[in-house]
């Protein structure tokens, strides 16, 4: 029987443990150490999971190899659940010569501006888009395409600090909201 595994980057214990109930021994998960440590799920088997610290790539390449020849294990293909975690993800997959984005494509995607200026370069229908450094550009965007308008952080997960403004009042405190998380 073949130890191949599907490596799952930095997700949460939460979907480890449905994960590693429903297919067994098919995958293996490098779990962020803080994930493991507040979570509430106990953790699998010491060969289904290796604990690092996600920030540092390079590390967890290292360990992850170490752990494969500890376990007898192969990769068979590359997950990750966590907008975090994709940079590294796409690291270790391109390491590993398996399927996945580029690094280059992740932090593309990550940051909502450039992903916005290269769909619009593609000519893709997309809202208009401004990158503002403080409330003054907020309510000048907000005046140029008649409002109402959002604001978000350039990078972060998904509806994470999305904020509707319709006045100048409301861009403000969008944007010292934004700036102070």
């Amino acid at each position: 029987m073949s130890n191949r595994r599907v490596l799952v980057v930095g997700t949460t214990a939460d979907y480890i443990d449905i994960i590693n109930r429903r297919f067994p021994q098919r995958a293996v998960f490098i779990t962020d150490v803080n994930e493991r440590a507040k979570a509430a799920e106990p953790p699998p088997g010491s060969e289904d999971e290796l604990l690092c610290n996600l920030s540092q790539p390079e590390q967890v390449l290292a360990a992850l190899r170490r752990h494969l020849r500890q376990w007898q294990m192969e990769l068979s293909g590359v997950a990750c659940f966590d907008c975090e975690s994709m940079s590294t993800a796409a690291f270790i997959a391109h390491s590993f010569g398996l399927s996945y984005p580029s690094t280059e494509a992740v932090a593309k995607c990550r940051d909502k501006y450039v992903c916005r200026q290269i769909w619009r370069q593609a000519e893709l229908p997309c809202p208009d888009v401004e990158l503002v450094h403080n409330a003054s550009d907020a309510i000048s965007f907000l005046h140029k395409i008649n409002g109402p308008a959002v604001l978000k952080p350039l990078t972060g997960s998904g509806s994470e600090l999305i904020l509707l403004c319709s006045t100048e009042d409301e861009c403000v405190a969008a944007f010292n909201t934004l700036q102070s998380r």
